[in-house]
């Protein structure tokens, strides 16, 4: 599995490094980003979770979909806990560290990761992570950003999405056992195939404007990386022993705790004008080093799943 991740991992930084290119030689620009960014967000994400949800209805998948979802509000909950600890301004830069320290890039880089590790089964699982994580995005983490205090007006501003929305589809089509038609199946399939090269698109788009010569100097990038893809995965991984969760949404959830920060970190820097440069700075040195901290959390989870599972 290691070994596995690893690849998926390199095939997935080649797109990144395909995206560094057309920028540099004026193919895309900072335009095309904010339109893949949106494109993603309102259109390819809520395909993405339909498309997941449309598999045959059984009682052990939902067992194992229910202990993902403990899973998942758990590993958010720590991210919150850790984000007070270790960040404690209220500023502008403070909100959208926060932000990354809670929310994982688990749709963009999770999908094709845990595909090629668990495939289909563990998508489905994934599901509940990305379900969680969208309505908590699109309510505690957009008010995070925004500045704003918690109102019933804005948490049902924020549930009204297009994410969201797919979310509420997708688990009516699956506890219905409803089946879509053929064509709008293959449709909606071809959309959300668009999901990972769009998203390292948009990463590499990102990560070729930061400006990484100073960023490795700031404190905040590597406090980030440990809380996000060292403490958040690890807490997690010993949630797991100790609740004895199926192996297959068990190894689902901790890859996307252990993902980078989320390329929403950036997407909602650049939708409501708040420091997308200091955002996709974060997003870039977090992206980079998951190279590294991505695998060392699946090879620690493998060992530790095996002892105890």
């Amino acid at each position: 599995m290691f070994l596995i991740i690893v690849e998926q991992l390199i095939k997935m930084f080649l797109i990144m490094l395909i995206a560094v290119i057309c920028y540099k030689v004026g193919i895309l620009g900072q335009q095309a980003n904010k339109a893949f960014s949106d494109l993603l967000i309102l259109v390819v994400n809520p395909c993405v979770i339909i498309v997941a949800f449309q598999i045959p209805f059984e009682i052990k998948m939902l067992h194992g979909f229910l202990f993902a979802i403990a899973i998942a509000i758990f590993t958010h909950v720590i991210g919150i806990v850790l984000e007070n600890i270790f960040v404690r301004g209220k500023d502008e830069r403070s909100r959208i560290d926060k932000f990354a320290i809670i929310y994982s890039n688990c749709g963009f880089m999770g999908i094709p990761l845990i595909n090629a590790v668990l495939g289909s089964k563990g998508v489905f699982y994934l599901t509940a992570y990305v379900t969680v994580t969208n309505i908590l995005t699109w309510t505690q983490g957009y008010m995070l950003v925004q500045g704003e205090k918690f109102t019933i007006k804005n948490t049902l501003k924020s549930l009204f999405t297009p994410i969201v929305v797919g979310t509420v589809i997708g688990f009516i089509l699956f506890f219905t056992r409803i089946t879509l038609p053929k064509v709008i199946y293959d449709g909606l399939n071809y959309m959300s195939n668009m999901n990972t090269p769009l998203a390292m698109l948009v990463a590499g788009l990102s990560v070729v404007q930061a400006d990484l010569r100073h960023v490795y100097k700031e404190v905040s990038q590597y406090r980030n990386v440990l809380c996000r893809q060292f403490l958040v995965p690890l807490l997690t991984l010993v949630f797991i022993v100790l609740i004895r969760a199926p192996h297959e949404p068990a190894m689902a959830m901790l890859i996307a705790a252990a993902a980078p920060t989320a390329t929403m970190t950036m997407s909602m820097a650049i939708m409501y004008d708040k420091d997308y440069k200091y955002a996709s700075e974060l997003f870039s040195t977090s992206t980079l080093l998951s190279l590294i901290t991505l695998p060392v959390i699946v090879y620690i989870g493998e060992i530790a799943m095996k002892m105890f599972l």
